[in-house]
């Protein structure tokens, strides 16, 4: 059961990364670019596959939530279930000139953590790491649609694969 928890922390904080990603002119110039972005505030639903080493897969659905906030920079609410287990993840996070910095904390498990990235050409890459967990996270965005791709380092994990669209939720993630 923790190994399912620590992936789906992994799994929520990889959409913080999403934040400077959705807007074309975050990624060609960060340093001028509004933090957080107008267009990420806002509701955001999804699903995805998680994969273990030993060959199982299960899906998760997601519901994130991002606020804009003046002292922070950007707040961040995650849900996310699968058939067996659910977590709630708040987020604050920040950015200077391109790089990610922030804090996370799962409300659920009592388990916290720290988080850094930086820009890529197609999005960017999120390290995710506590005293339990480490992992890589690539998100790639394309209009009002998010792919992430996260690849565990030290867990019975293999991967997990999301996406995530923003508007409405669907009753499936209403957890």
């Amino acid at each position: 059961m923790r190994a399912f928890v620590t992936s789906l922390l992994a799994c929520s904080l990889a959409f913080v990364a999403s934040l400077v990603a959705s807007q074309p002119s975050a990624i060609a110039a960060p340093s001028t670019a509004p933090w957080p972005p107008p267009s990420i505030v806002g509701l955001w639903t999804g699903e995805g596959k998680l994969a273990f080493r030993e060959g199982k897969f299960e899906t998760v659905k997601c519901r994130v939530t991002y606020f804009a906030d003046a002292t922070a920079g950007l707040k961040q609410t995650v849900r996310c279930a699968t058939a067996g287990a659910k977590i709630e993840v708040k987020s604050e996070i920040a950015e200077i000139d391109g790089a990610l910095t922030g804090k996370w904390e799962e409300t659920i498990y009592n388990l916290a953590g720290d988080i850094a990235g930086k820009q890529t050409e197609r999005g960017f890459r999120v390290e995710v790491r506590s005293d339990t967990l480490s992992a890589n996270m690539d998100l790639m965005l394309k209009d009002q649609m998010q792919v992430i791709e996260i690849q565990f380092l030290n867990s019975t994990l293999l991967g997990l694969s999301i996406i995530l669209t923003k508007g409405a939720p669907s009753a499936a993630v209403n957890r």
